[in-house]
């Protein structure tokens, strides 16, 4: 999209490929970016992930947050802190449900500098069609139908983010991926 992020936020609950595939990135425009992701709780693959990224000399780009129970707490605390980071670029990639994803919409603008992207993948992704879900039947009791049937990252795209002024940008090549450019 024309240019070199310095710094990335990753909403997410644990560092995963997505993660490593950003760091990445950030090592290859050469002006020293930094990835800021969460994790929650120990992870088993940590140790593995740690290695990985400092085999590829990737550890300078990658700030792993702790989170014992919510990113949205997280969130929280750097609104909150006086030396607030901007991002140029926010990944939301963890819960995907309404109420989940929507609040992080609205908790990453704050984060995200003008002129700054919103980035989330799953953009189909449906209660209904999730692996998940669909092995938790008796977790669907919980959900009303049209809530079952729906796509949030959809209705973030079409109700949450034309109210905060986006942007939406089409990409042909990823229409899995929700692409939103915040005003300046």
């Amino acid at each position: 999209m024309g240019e070199t992020p310095l710094a990335v936020l990753e909403i997410c609950r644990v560092p995963s490929a997505v993660t490593y595939a950003l760091a990445e990135a950030l090592k290859a425009g050469g002006q020293g970016g930094v990835l800021t992701a969460f994790e929650m709780g120990p992870s088993p693959v940590r140790k593995k992930f740690n290695r990985l990224l400092g085999q590829n000399e990737l550890q300078d780009h990658v700030t792993i947050m702790p989170v014992r129970k919510s990113y949205h707490w997280a969130l929280q605390r750097l609104i909150n802190d006086e030396r607030r980071p901007r991002f140029d670029i926010c990944v939301l990639n963890g819960n995907r449900r309404w109420d989940a994803v929507a609040l992080t919409a609205y908790l990453a603008d704050i984060l995200l500098r003008p002129g700054g992207l919103m980035i989330a993948p799953g953009l189909k992704w449906s209660i209904e069609s999730s692996p998940y879900f669909q092995r938790q039947t008796a977790q669907l009791a919980e959900y009303d139908k049209d809530e079952i049937a729906a796509h949030p990252l959809e209705l973030v795209r079409d109700t949450v983010l034309p109210r905060l002024n986006y942007r939406i940008i089409e990409e042909p090549n990823c229409p899995q991926v929700l692409f939103a450019r915040k005003p300046k």
